[in-house]
């Protein structure tokens, strides 16, 4: 059997034959059970052709019972032999693969006579020879852990003549937090072996992305030197770099040829903005400022000066910086050294819908195409916003062969580890980044068949709602919100019948499917929990019932505890990224906006409503939008609060932040009954249909509200000019809440209010 890869035929999977009669031309390496080979290394092996014999030699035990011994090439005995590395017998091998002008990371596999040679270019291409050689053994790495990995059990192993030929279509291929090539730490949970199995790697680098920090550190220049940093308002601040300044340059400079001399080799230098904004508008810096507003030319001037430094010492070195992310759109004034290669962000874009020329992604790769520099993207399939369902390979599968087609060159995905609610995604996306022809669906189909086993049909059909669910709803941008919308009741429903008939199919079968889909199904308990329980809180901003209330709290402690658990800690879901959201949300809803004795503070984002629907005692008006509360076209809105203090009286209060605008009149009341009457705290009004009337905090609310129990907080717009606009973005309180006697000692009238709602 053979299929075509890079032009070339080369044999496919060899499991097929294990099972025939043993063809005249071919290695037997286990036959009986008994090792009937040896497993030869370089008489000096480097670290990575050491590993290769020893993964090579574990998982043909795990496979036949026998352990083939790994010897130096000087000692190899008679008979039956696999080469790894660069051994001399390899030595023809290694030629003829230089004929083919490989990538890094290519290899050439040849069966022949007695002998089997596993040799790459470079030692990432022996290693990834050596898990091609066991994937077509059989064996799959589906989950980081023993039982997520697939190895097949016989007791003769033999590998037919023939030569296959491995390169990948992409340099750089990266695609966990923290992963590399190197060993685990933990075997019982290991994402390097996960990465190997699944041939992650390529280009590596240094600076972490956000770089500016580690390239002039603030702690050790900014007090003598504050001008070698941002000047914002005209004060000078850590944010970013002051990029002009030769000092600053010259440090920078100083600081990569530092790095460039370390032992370990990258081949990218990130030279990229600190994370936010705050760019340097000194007398110099302005002039790299766009006349809209963009910072694309400060951002690659100063790349620039690293580039060109380190080019006559290594030449091979490209330095990157983040593109489209700090600073939308090409450089106007600069032009790129040709040793800069553009690291291109899909961050706050729909990742649901696939890349198109059309798309601010596909716009992206069009506009820094023309400088004809390197280009690598920088994208997110295991998302930081949501460690719910994130059912991406209904995009990912056109995503990465559009890439290819357009040039990119290498990308990295910020995958998060929430193995058990989006790993789909991690069992495609690495396939296609090294053979971007890889049938995405035989793919999945076969994980379902050798994981799942008899549950193989169900677990399918539960991947395949999760994808069109996602694919048939709105545009997602890493918001556990969205999620919550896209994934109605029902569709919930139907995922748990399809995971119920699952289970009841493996139930009295082999213990390995059992554990592999209770994994699963733990993952989609997790969804649930946080999906349902937001449901929840649409009924009870219409019921106001307490025992919704107590349903929706009970869910989310019943979702902190499940991925608190030993056993699950850092397995289900990444916890670093879901326990303090989860921990936030319960920690509002069991407090509500009733606040002990001490300083308090309430804020709401009000995304998809935000805590709105639990908190307000009445909303009038504003819509839930995905951004904020949405105002209609001529109209009026309101939303009311009641703030109470539980065990003392409120002492100051202030609202520290409020986007509160509309095209007509924004306005803060305070009043002691829901129904009023209020008084008025601040107020504006728009002067016109071009300018809208806004509110800015600080609002003292001290003297209204001093010494109460409670008080109602108003927030009232009127949208006189027919535009449809988001009318509140945020809004935040801070304050104290202090005994009754620190306000009689103070000698203030006490007036204690204690009205409910």
């Amino acid at each position: 059997m053979f299929l075509a890869f890079d032009n070339r035929l080369v044999p496919t999977t060899l499991v097929f034959l294990l099972s025939l009669a043993v063809p005249a031309a071919a290695v037997t390496l286990v036959d009986k059970g008994q090792a009937r080979a040896t497993i030869v290394t370089p008489d000096a092996p480097s670290e990575a052709e050491a590993l290769a014999a020893e993964r090579l030699q574990y998982y043909l035990r795990e496979i036949s019972g026998a352990t083939l011994k790994v010897v130096p090439e000087a000692e190899a005995p008679a008979g039956n032999k696999v080469f790894v590395g660069r051994t001399q017998a390899g030595t023809r091998v290694r030629e003829e693969l230089a004929v083919r002008q490989p990538p890094a990371e290519a290899s050439l596999t040849v069966v022949a006579e007695d002998a089997v040679f596993i040799v790459g270019v470079d030692d990432p291409g022996t290693i990834h020879a050596t898990y091609f050689l066991m994937e077509d053994l059989g064996c799959r790495w589906y989950f980081p852990a023993a039982w997520g990995t697939v190895i097949p059990r016989r007791k003769k192993v033999v590998l037919p003549n023939g030569t296959t030929y491995q390169a990948p279509h992409f340099a750089m291929r990266a695609g966990l937090m923290g992963y590399n090539l190197g060993r685990d730490e933990d075997p019982e949970w290991g994402a390097a072996e996960w990465g190997r199995g699944n041939h992650l790697g390529g280009w590596r680098w240094w600076g972490s992305g956000h770089s500016y920090q580690y390239l002039v550190q603030p702690l050790k220049y900014f007090e003598q030197h504050p001008e070698y940093f941002a000047e914002v308002n005209g004060q000078r601040q850590t944010s970013q770099l002051c990029v002009t300044n030769e000092d600053v340059r010259d440090i920078a400079l100083q600081t990569v040829r530092r790095v460039l001399g370390r032992a370990v080799p990258v081949k990218l230098i990130c030279v990229s903005p600190n994370d936010g904004h705050g760019f340097c508008h000194c007398t110099n810096c302005r002039k790299l400022i766009s006349e809209g507003g963009g910072y694309a030319d400060q951002i690659v001037d100063f790349a620039n000066h690293v580039a060109r430094g380190i080019r006559p010492a290594d030449p091979d070195r490209l330095v990157t910086f983040y593109a489209d992310y700090h600073s939308v759109g090409v450089p106007r004034s600069v032009r790129p050294e040709p040793n800069l290669c553009f690291w291109i962000v899909q961050w706050a874009q729909d990742q649901f819908h696939g890349v198109t020329d059309d798309t601010k992604m596909g716009r992206s790769l069009r506009d820094w195409s023309q400088f004809e520099n390197p280009i690598i993207v920088y994208t997110y399939y295991g998302s930081y916003g949501s460690f719910s369902f994130w059912p991406q390979v209904h995009a990912i599968r056109r995503d990465i062969p559009y890439y290819k087609a357009r040039g990119v060159v290498g990308l990295y995905s910020e995958t998060h580890q929430h193995w058990a609610t989006q790993h789909l995604n991690f069992i495609v996306f690495p396939r296609l980044l090294w053979n971007v022809e890889t049938d995405v669906d035989a793919l999945i189909d076969e994980f379902c068949r050798l994981f799942y086993g008899p549950a193989a049909p169900s677990m399918r059909a539960y991947y395949d709602l999760l994808e069109t669910t996602a694919q048939n709803g709105p545009p997602q941008y890493h918001l556990n919100s969205d999620i919550v919308v896209t994934f109605s009741p029902t569709v919930l429903a139907q995922l748990a019948t399809l995971i119920g008939q699952a289970q009841a199919a493996v139930a009295g079968t082999d213990d390995l499917y059992r554990k592999r889909l209770e994994f699963v199904a733990k993952g989609f308990q997790v969804a649930q929990l946080y999906v349902s329980a937001n449901h929840l809180k649409r009924d009870y901003a219409q019921s106001r019932d307490p025992a919704t209330r107590a349903e929706i709290i009970r869910r989310y402690r019943d979702l902190l505890a499940l991925i608190q658990a030993p056993q699950h800690r850092n397995r289900l879901v990444e916890n670093r990224i879901a326990e303090e959201p989860i921990r936030r949300e319960l920690a509002a809803l069991e407090r509500g906006t009733t606040f002990p004795v001490g300083r308090f503070s309430y804020h709401d984002g009000y995304q998809r409503g935000g805590k709105s629907d639990l908190d307000a005692v009445k909303k009038s008006g504003f819509a839930n939008g995905v951004w904020g509360l949405d105002m209609y076209q001529g109209g009026t809105a309101e939303i009311i609060y009641k703030f109470k203090a539980d065990g003392g009286v409120l002492g100051q209060v202030k609202i520290t932040s409020l986007n509160l605008r509309a095209f007509g009149s924004v306005q803060v009341d305070v009043g002691f009954a829901s129904d009023g009457p209020f008084q008025i705290v601040a107020q504006a009004d728009s002067p016109d249909r071009e300018t809208m009337a806004r509110l800015q905090p600080p609002v003292d609310l001290t003297e209204h509200v001093r010494g109460r129990e409670s008080f109602f907080l108003r927030l009232t717009a009127s949208n006189q000019w027919g535009t449809y606009i988001n009318a509140i973005h945020a809004f935040g309180l801070q304050g104290e809440v202090v005994p009754s006697a620190k306000v009689e000692e103070a000698g203030e009238q006490q007036s204690v209010d204690r009205t409910d709602f």
